[in-house]
């Protein structure tokens, strides 16, 4: 798997916010094999950031996690939660074959 594709819409992603994404969003390369292409959307509106994490894997299609609050890193560590559920349930239903 390839680094994350990040888009930020209405603000300036700075180097400290890119470093924590990639930390803390690096445990998801454990899935790597399944996974062709990641994509990271982020929004800024009236002081809350709503972010998006779009993965497209085999055999499967896309998996999409949401998450809004008003601290970036929030919306950071509930999207890596929400997709390392959503990878783990794949990776089982692929064992289950």
């Amino acid at each position: 798997m390839e680094n994350f594709n990040i888009v930020a819409k209405n603000f300036e992603l700075k180097d400290d916010m890119k470093k924590y994404i990639e930390k803390r969003l690096s445990k998801i390369k454990r899935f790597s094999r399944h996974i062709i292409k990641t994509n990271l959307t982020f929004e800024e509106q009236r002081g809350r950031y709503r972010g998006e994490f779009i993965v497209e894997v085999v055999k499967k299609g896309v998996l999409k996690a949401s998450s809004q609050h008003s601290d970036f890193f929030t919306v950071v560590d509930q999207l890596k939660d929400k997709m390392e559920v959503q990878l783990k349930k794949y990776e089982q239903k692929l064992k289950g074959r």
